[in-house]
């Protein structure tokens, strides 16, 4: 019955562990409903998601987001030598992309949909598309088909826009409070974010 933020808050707290949840049947989904912007902003900000300091560092440093760019830099190999987009497709017929010791994707030349995934018409029409980013699979893959899409999850994309959205609503909230701004900032100095994605 937690949330994801609530599993975060005391790996962190209790733990020492910073990192990323993420549930074993598939792609993380972020919920706009888990930010609670007014109980953060009444808090000493320990509870800020670690998405906040990825979207602050986009903001602050004028760069795009990524996307977990797999299949180009990121693949898995199972120990049959099979070869997969993902560690979280290994054992999924569908998406396997040949294997080691026979053919496979990168003998061949074949195309694979999630090639350049941020690069189609619907992320290049979306306000969100520079702060976007993160799992591949969780906007480009149809867990009932069990395979990629070239397009990304509609559903998915509106969620994350959505906390996106709330983000940086939080974001301005803390800005414009000068006593929050400075214990943001006292507080950053003391974590250190160095997420990918």
């Amino acid at each position: 019955g937690l949330t994801y933020s609530k599993i975060r808050e005391i790996m962190r707290s209790e733990h020492g562990i910073e990192g990323v949840i993420v549930p074993e049947y598939g792609p993380l989904e972020v919920c706009s409903s888990d930010l609670d912007c007014e109980e953060i902003l009444n808090s000493d900000l320990d509870s800020l998601p670690g998405d906040f300091y990825y979207i602050l560092q986009r903001l602050k440093k004028s760069e795009a987001a990524e996307m977990c760019n797999i299949v180009n830099d990121i693949f898995a190999v199972s120990v049959d030598g099979d070869i997969y987009p993902c560690h979280m497709n290994v054992g999924e017929r569908n998406t396997c992309l040949g294997n080691i010791a026979g053919n496979n994707i990168f003998d061949n030349g074949l195309a694979y949909p999630i090639f350049g995934c941020k690069n189609n018409e619907l992320c290049n029409a979306c306000w969100a598309n520079e702060l976007c980013g993160g799992c591949a699979r969780f906007f480009f893959y149809d867990i009932n088909n069990k395979v990629y899409n070239k397009l990304p999850n509609s559903k998915n994309c509106d969620e994350t826009r959505k906390y996106i959205h709330s983000l940086l609503y939080l974001i301005g909230c803390i800005r414009t409070d000068d006593v929050k701004w400075k214990e943001l900032l006292s507080l950053a100095k003391r974590i250190k974010y160095d997420a990918k994605y």
